[in-house]
């Protein structure tokens, strides 16, 4: 990546987006909902860019929203949110779980704790096999 100078060149969307810590699928979301920074383009330049000014101004925005722009933010963090919940909901639903007493996972943990081999689902006490894989 160019070095960059923030007061004198335009950035490209990789370049604005590692800058301010955002994803390049936040920074689409923030664009399709019109919440994005102003692009310009130039003829050969490569792609789309963002001034410093709109850089600039983009922040402003962010910092004062209008209460419209306020309320569409609120209910896409909601929705954010939801979809957080729903995700961590069927990952503890899961057989594989860790929370879930037979989960691979917790399986193994114990194995590793008692020390043993587990063979066909019995404890014996065999001492593990220098080298051998479990």
């Amino acid at each position: 990546m160019r070095e960059l100078h923030l007061h004198e060149s335009s950035l490209t969307i990789t370049e604005f987006c590692v800058l301010e810590g955002i994803s390049r699928t936040t920074y689409n979301e923030l664009k399709k909902l019109k919440l994005g920074p102003r692009e310009h383009e130039h003829p050969g330049s490569g792609g789309p860019k963002i001034s410093p000014t709109a850089r600039h101004d983009w922040h402003k925005e962010r910092e004062n929203p209008p209460p419209e722009l306020k309320e569409v933010l609120e209910k896409a963090a909601e929705k954010r949110r939801a979809k957080s919940r729903k995700a961590a909901q069927a990952s503890i639903n899961s057989p594989n779980h860790i929370s879930n007493p037979n989960s691979p996972a917790r399986l193994q943990r114990k194995r590793q704790r008692q020390g043993g081999v587990i063979s066909c689902g019995t404890k014996t006490n065999a001492a593990p096999v220098a080298g051998a894989r479990r």
